[in-house]
């Protein structure tokens, strides 16, 4: 994970819980016992220490996360980030050939405010104490795994206990007052290289991945569409930017996001080639616009082949970034690996 962004404390999750103020009693020693067993199991029930019984710190980043969700919603809402995270970390695994705990706790995160289980405020509050509370080593703006040898300054473990021990602490600080996290509202890591431009542009491939994930099963993909250009496996679904000319619904253009930038898209902008603009994708609250995956899906209001043949897709995002990408020929189906 980058750097924190600014040192102005967050809003803690303490705050935010109706009714608990952020300077209450230390708790009593039973109760205290109570609430630091019930810490340790949840954190435990996401991480899954090595033969030498160590965690690294993007996996306890990603436990504390859930820790912070059953506090502040409840355990709904904790097992809905736990599903979600299991799952993007198997995906990633397969992509990258090592878990990905971080970028999949980050994820899992953003989809809980795409959905509405978590507002903006509380994602961020969730995250910048996480990420204050799974710091095991000197560097504190950096999160590591335990990928690597010897001197290797990009690891960062410590034994089970240790690393519950140290997250419990930090965050009984926080929820008592007496410290709070420096707030965090990314960039975060995302796996792929670190993005300098305000605007990125994407080369878009060629596919044939079917858009409507809930309308049709999808076609067993070639071996020329496992492999992006990277030579890694290309997810189905979760990672995708995917341009589809006539949607089953309605036979009209539909671009569906990759999950990470759905959570963080407001609105998106079809322009040709010369950077005019041409149309708004809309998102309505129909159910066929998300897809199970907490994916979100811009219509549009004619077939691609009745646009110009190169377009420029722009996703506007909520921090005032825009990500771009160019569609070759706005008649075909298209995919890309997205970031």
């Amino acid at each position: 994970m980058d750097a924190l962004t600014s040192a102005t404390p967050t809003v803690s999750v303490s705050k935010l819980i109706q009714g608990i103020s952020s300077k209450h009693d230390k708790p009593e020693t039973t109760k205290h016992s109570e609430e630091s067993r019930a810490f340790d199991e949840i954190l435990s029930s996401v991480m899954q220490p090595d033969q030498a019984n160590q965690v690294n710190e993007e996996e306890l980043f990603a436990a504390i996360i859930k820790e912070r969700i059953s506090t502040l919603k409840g355990e709904d809402a904790a097992t809905q980030y736990h599903t979600i995270l299991t799952q993007r970390n198997t995906e990633l695994t397969a992509i990258n050939g090592y878990p990905c705990a971080e970028q999949a706790g980050n994820e899992a995160l953003d989809v809980l405010v795409f959905t509405g289980v978590l507002t903006t405020e509380e994602a961020t509050a969730i995250r910048s104490e996480a990420f204050a509370a799974a710091q095991l080593d000197s560097n504190l703006t950096a999160l590591y795994d335990s990928r690597g040898s010897g001197e290797d300054p990009t690891i960062a473990v410590a034994s089970m206990e240790e690393a519950l021990l140290k997250a419990r602490l930090m965050i009984e600080k926080f929820d008592i007052g007496e410290l709070e996290a420096a707030l965090f509202e990314g960039p975060y890591n995302t796996g792929m290289p670190t993005e300098t431009k305000e605007v990125v542009k994407e080369e878009i491939a060629e596919s044939e991945e079917p858009e409507e994930e809930e309308e049709a099963e999808e076609t067993p993909p070639t071996e020329e569409e496992k492999i992006d250009s990277l030579g890694t496996t290309t997810p189905k679904g979760n990672g995708l930017f995917v341009f589809n000319p006539e949607s089953r619904k309605d036979g009209k253009l539909a671009i569906t996001l990759p999950l990470k930038l759905s959570a963080r898209a407001e609105n998106l902008v079809l322009k040709n080639k010369d950077g005019s603009e041409i149309e708004n994708g809309t998102v309505s609250n129909e159910q066929a616009t998300i897809t199970r995956n907490g994916r979100k899906r811009y219509r549009f209001e004619k077939a691609g082949k009745e646009y110009p043949k190169e377009l420029i897709v722009e996703v506007h995002l909520k921090n005032g970034k825009v990500r771009e990408y160019e569609i070759k020929d706005s008649s075909k189906k298209l995919k890309r690996l997205g970031r």
